[in-house]
């Protein structure tokens, strides 16, 4: 509330230095640039002239609109020393207000066509003054705009909608609203000080509100807080989730049922790397680990093929022994063609075009393995046909009889 107070003062203050402003610049255009020039190249009658030109504002239509409540209009030269004043109005002291002069006489340059403002004390009167310069980019003078702040400063109590007391630093009441109460233990007085450059108070707002408003005010804007602080944590619950079942759950989900189909047999799955980065790591490794596993049962695939072609052969070597053949020309002719025994005008064909399908390349794979395999029974031909031969024997000796045999 008394940072509400101030931000209406400073607004009433604001309204007030611009309508002082135009005032003066009103004035520099319509006659006080030529009466000053009179008046300092040595006219005697400019004097006069300018007196009657700055009591003129006193009854114009800054007054008469209740812009401004004007206390006094001077005008200084360059070096700050006193031209003119209008008649109108108290008396107050010749020279410029301490402040304000010292603020002046600082300037250089470009800062000396600039308006200058400030608070003062006459008294226990709070004064409010405006320099404005005369001439343009060169002035040749400074008309002072002296106001009572209270006039304008009532406008707090219409934009707050409270009752307002204006006092000076004395406790002098300048200003009182009508509905003001003193000693109300069910109102709350809030106060606001105006000093002047430095630091010293030159007047004194103070408002009225009512404790029970006040509170109401109070548990309102503390429900709405709770609300608004309710919606914003939902509102980030919603999205911390949204994001942890688009980067997490879900992954994490997919990659369990990749893992499932991996533990089945299905060795061609693979993990998709959505997700944060340690589960795109996890799935890489997934994929990596598959691959190496399908690598390897396909190398133990080719291994088993390769034991039956060496079986099949095996058996086919002890049926022509079963038969009687036991002579070296047959094993040898069997292990000369048992790698390509198996091997069709199909597979032939496919062999000169060099485009195997895919049990083609299977079997071509297998070839070489075979083809060593008939290698070895024809350099060992003769000693296998031994072995069988005294194996016979020794089954005939024993009363067994061999097919194909009387």
């Amino acid at each position: 509330l008394e940072r509400l107070l101030e931000v209406s003062a400073r607004q009433a203050e604001t309204r007030m230095h611009e309508a002082a402003v135009a005032l003066g610049q009103l004035l520099e255009k319509e006659a006080l640039r030529v009466h000053v020039a009179a008046a300092l190249a040595g006219d005697p009658d400019a004097g006069h002239r300018l007196v009657a030109a700055l009591d003129q504002p006193f009854h114009g239509r800054f007054l008469s609109s209740g812009l401004l409540e004007l206390v006094k209009l001077r005008l200084f030269d360059t070096d700050l020393q006193p031209l003119a004043a209008s008649a109108e109005g108290p008396a107050l002291p010749p020279a410029l207000e301490i402040s304000l002069q010292e603020h002046a006489r600082r300037r250089e340059g470009a800062d000396r066509i600039k308006t200058l403002h400030a608070w003062w004390i006459q008294g226990d009167r709070p004064l409010y003054s405006v320099l404005v310069p005369v001439g343009g980019l060169r002035p040749v003078a400074y008309l002072e705009v002296v106001v009572d702040p209270v006039h304008n400063l009532r406008g707090v109590e219409t934009g707050l909608d409270l009752p307002l007391r204006l006092s000076s630093p004395g406790g002098r009441s300048l200003y009182r609203s009508e509905n003001w109460r003193d000693g109300d233990p069910d109102l709350l007085a809030v106060g606001h000080g105006i000093g002047d450059a430095a630091g010293k108070p030159v007047m004194y707002l103070s408002i009225l509100d009512s404790v029970g408003t006040l509170l109401d005010d109070i548990n309102q804007v503390r429900t709405q807080t709770a609300l608004a602080f309710v919606l914003l944590a939902g509102g980030a619950l919603l999205v911390a989730l949204w994001l942890f079942n688009r980067f997490v759950f879900r992954p994490l989900d997919r990659l369990g049922s990749d893992l499932a189909r991996a533990a089945e047999g299905d060795l061609d799955v693979r993990a998709g790397s959505a997700g944060v980065r340690e589960l795109g790591m996890l799935a890489r490794g997934f994929n990596a680990m598959a691959e190496r596993v399908k690598e390897m049962v396909e190398r133990e695939r080719q291994q088993a093929e390769d034991v039956t072609g060496k079986v099949e052969l095996i058996e086919e070597v002890v049926e022509m022994a079963a038969r009687g053949d036991l002579t070296g020309d047959g094993i040898e002719d069997l292990a000369a063609g048992g790698g390509r025994q198996r091997m069709g005008a199909g597979d032939r064909g496919h062999a000169r075009s060099g485009r195997w399908p895919v049990a083609g390349r299977r079997q071509r794979r297998r070839q070489p393995a075979q083809e060593k395999d008939a290698q070895n029974l024809l350099a060992h031909g003769p000693l296998l046909r031994d072995r069988v031969t005294a194996g016979i024997v020794r089954a005939g000796g024993a009363g067994v009889t061999l097919p194909g045999r009387p």
